[in-house]
């Protein structure tokens, strides 16, 4: 062999294992990201096996708190306790149950009426209410009002102050509209006329259930809420009389509507019809509820939001979605 085939022999077998070096590295370096899928999607197994306890737990104890106390829902009973398992392995489960009537629930806003010149029903009047209490009113409010009507409504036809895709298309970021009933609170930052500060004011006030109803259980409320219990009377009552209403309440006195309206009456002589009117819209029984799951492993910890509806005709819990992040998480960046 003379020197020139040597040379050209030489620069296959270079060329040989440079191609054996290059698949090598490739197969090494799909193998080590196989491992990470296998690792993760493991990891994800076993998260969603914790979250599953915690949801069969949670599911076990409301049910039989709601069984036990079918006209009274309260944040004293064992449901609404905070709850923890210890596993092997340095694994932790936490969870707690959050009552999801103790809220506006934004979906009663499909009962806005076309016509301006209708009469709203009460719950209409009560976001109404809500929004003068967040400094809103007016011109603004009607634009809200509507636009949130328009978002859940299934036509394209705007109401007098309110909002279809057309006008936004034209916005920064252009988008049709919903024209579905809202499936979280944040989305209302797309409706016309909100701003950030707005809402954050009225977002820990909001709810979206799977219902057009409005019934507010008013013995899960807390001061938090005095915002939304004086929206709830119509702003009759001021926010710190209500406030007042929560330091001084009577639990006897919160665990049946008919008796607070006469407690009402009775502190707040004169206001007779106006506590009357908002009694279709008061509860003291709970069938929507959340449910925040927090799985702790040596890697870390990880957040879960479930929602749950109790079907008050076969007395059972039903879980309805399971979304991973905490319910602060997922309502922010929705």
């Amino acid at each position: 062999m003379n020197r020139q085939q040597t040379g050209v022999a030489l620069l296959v077998v270079l060329m040989i294992l440079a191609i054996m070096a290059a698949l090598a590295t490739e197969m090494t370096l799909r193998f080590q990201v196989s491992l990470k899928r296998t690792g993760y999607t493991t990891s994800r197994l076993e998260q969603n096996g914790l979250v599953g306890i915690a949801e069969q737990q949670a599911v076990r104890i409301l049910q039989q708190d709601l069984k036990d106390n079918a006209k009274y829902t309260s944040p004293d009973q064992y449901w609404a306790q905070p709850q923890e398992i210890v596993l092997p392995d340095d694994q932790t489960v936490r969870w707690h149950l959050v009552d999801e009537q103790s809220c506006f629930n934004l979906n009663v806003l499909a009962a806005v009426p076309e016509d301006s010149l209708d009469v709203e029903p009460y719950s209409v009047q009560t976001f109404r209410a809500l929004l003068e209490n967040s400094g809103v009113d007016g011109g603004r409010a009607d634009t809200l009002i509507d636009s949130i009507a328009d978002f859940i409504d299934s036509d394209e036809i705007p109401r007098r102050a309110g909002a279809e895709s057309e006008y936004y298309h034209t916005q920064d970021v252009p988008h049709d509209n919903a024209n579905a009933p809202f499936v979280a609170v944040s989305e209302l930052k797309s409706i016309q006329g909100m701003t950030p500060a707005l809402y954050q004011t009225l977002a820990p006030s909001l709810c979206a259930l799977p219902t057009t109803e409005l019934k507010i259980n008013i013995s899960t409320l807390t001061a938090q809420n005095a915002s939304l219990l004086a929206a709830m009377f119509n702003n009759v009552i001021s926010i710190k009389d209500v406030e007042m209403l929560f330091a001084n309440r009577s639990t006897q006195t919160w665990q049946n509507p008919v008796q607070l309206a006469a407690y009402l009456e009775k502190s707040f002589p004169g206001r007779e019809k106006d506590f009357a009117a908002a009694k279709g819209i008061i509860t003291t029984f709970s069938h929507f509820f959340r449910l925040e799951t927090e799985v702790q492993q040596d890697d870390g910890r990880q957040y879960f939001t479930s929602q749950l509806e109790y079907d008050e005709k076969k007395k059972k819990v039903f879980i309805v979605t399971r979304r991973a992040g905490s319910y602060e998480h997922i309502k922010g960046s929705l």
